[in-house]
């Protein structure tokens, strides 16, 4: 009976040791400390990639806000329902004839919501726009515009800003809305600093910009600024505090009218490449069958392929990016509840697990349970191995690039993460190469008291749970 006993024993830790493989199942412990200390939640699911099981979890089927997680739903769908070749398509149209080099009529742009038009994220996409865009005019023949640039804004996709969205974030680069065609990232620059005379003073604004502003910024120990705006309000209001002493800080502000914004640059491109445009330009609320002119395609404007939009979407966690690339794909509907439809349903979750109020993961409302995520990580690289998978190569390296170039900087543990944060959340989800195996991982904080807190009990979780082995000392003789 006892060498049945010590057997089965045996046989247990055997299964045990071979189920954790190296890793320290006593991390848990660490994350439940800090639990009862903050008061705060740690949502956790670890999965082995070649076997599909599940090596740990805590809380791992509780509802938790996400941040930017989400973005990993939005364009892990992006690239399994467009794939990894598609480009966003601008076209271009002349309406009205052309004589003597001159158009006499309007040239018309046609968006399908590409995010990276003339984009801050893609190095010279500006002079590009400007360049394809003059060398269809010259294609034409035409030298001068009698009349105006035409942006089509009647897409049927939902646009703006998702009304879930606080205030306090729609104001600021990272909370901007998403249209048929987006310019810049649809935010601009905006140069602030020390007066000198115990004032905020404005420095400089993009030439292209023509709003007014409400400067109530002031001086303090450091930089805790917001900007304040409404969509086709032409107004933005700057609050908050600068750090005493700073010169040329960029407050970033989202453009309220970013289709003016790109109007009024697009007429200055031009000009600048010798075309003159005679009018201003406006926003076309009709469909392009209703104007009674024939158009004439000039040609078509393409983005980067969606591989390289998810790459910088997911390295550099930016949301007018996901937001549309997610509403692109549900023309004809709000976009977030059809992305949640689509992970629903194709991989069976529970309906509990996922409830999606927009494709970035602004929205406070968003949330999804660790062991949701963790299947759509599986998922996304089904068949592939991970270095031949676009969304694998889509996410930085842990502590080298990105939005994670300084977490856990100089670790020796391979991982690709996407990082997700606001007020009262942190987490990463991704895939972590350990000891041989790849892992699915999603760890995913709520109500922390601050970031720092919730970083370094992320951090020390990860240590902890992937033991490195400690470099070995070399002997002096």
């Amino acid at each position: 009976m006892n060498r049945r006993l010590l057997l089965l024993l045996a046989l247990s830790l055997g299964s045990l040791c071979s189920l954790w493989a190296g890793l320290n199942p006593e991390a848990l412990g660490l994350l439940k400390e800090a639990e009862r200390r903050y008061g705060a939640r740690v949502g956790l699911q670890l999965t082995e990639l070649s076997t599909g099981r599940v090596v740990l979890h805590h809380r791992s089927t509780e509802l938790m806000t996400p941040a930017s997680l989400v973005k990993i739903l939005s364009t892990g769908s992006f690239l399994q329902q467009r794939g990894s070749d598609f480009r966003f398509e601008t076209r271009v149209y002349a309406l009205g004839e052309v004589k003597r080099g001159v158009l006499r009529g309007d040239l018309l742009l046609v968006g399908s919501a590409d995010p990276s038009l003339a984009s801050r994220y893609v190095p010279e996409s500006q002079l590009r726009l400007q360049q394809e865009l003059l060398q269809m005019l010259e294609r034409a023949g035409i030298h001068r515009i009698d009349g105006r640039i035409l942006i089509d804004g009647s897409a049927s996709f939902a646009q703006g800003q998702h009304p879930s969205w606080l205030v306090e974030d729609t104001g600021n680069y990272y909370g901007a809305g998403v249209y048929a065609l987006n310019y810049r990232d649809n935010y601009f620059d905006l140069w602030v600093s020390d007066s000198g005379e115990g004032g905020v003073v404005l420095d400089a604004v993009d030439p292209d910009v023509s709003l007014s502003f409400v400067n109530e910024l002031r001086l303090s120990g450091k930089d805790e600024y917001l900007c304040y705006g409404s969509p086709h309000t032409p107004q933005v209001i700057l609050s908050g505090s600068i750090r005493r002493g700073s010169s040329g800080v960029n407050m970033r502000p989202a453009h309220p009218e970013p289709i003016a914004y790109a109007l009024q640059s697009l007429r200055r491109l031009l000009d600048e490449g010798g075309v003159p445009v005679s009018e201003l330009g406006a926003v076309l609320s009709l469909p392009l069958d209703t104007l009674g002119r024939r158009p004439q395609l000039l040609g078509s404007y393409y983005s980067l392929p969606a591989d390289t939009l998810v790459r910088i979407t997911n390295h550099r966690s930016a949301n007018v990016y996901a937001e549309a690339l997610g509403r692109s794909l549900y023309l004809e509907d709000l976009g977030p509840k059809s992305l949640e439809h689509y992970w629903l349903s194709k991989l069976q979750l529970p309906q509990h697990s996922l409830r999606l109020y927009d494709s970035s993961g602004l929205s406070v409302k968003n949330r999804i349970t660790p062991a949701a995520l963790s299947v759509v990580l599986h998922d996304l690289l089904a068949g592939d191995t991970p270095e031949q998978n676009a969304f694998w190569q889509s996410l930085p390296r842990l502590g080298q690039e990105g939005t994670l170039k300084s977490f856990m900087r100089g670790t020796p543990l391979v991982a690709r993460l996407k990082s997700g944060g606001m007020t009262g959340v942190k987490g990463y989800a991704g895939y972590v190469r350990y000891e041989g195996r790849w892992y699915a991982l999603v760890l995913l904080s709520n109500d922390f008291p601050s970031p720092e807190v919730a970083n370094k009990v992320l951090s020390d979780f990860l240590h902890r749970c992937f033991p490195m082995p400690k470099p070995r000392k070399s002997k002096r003789r």
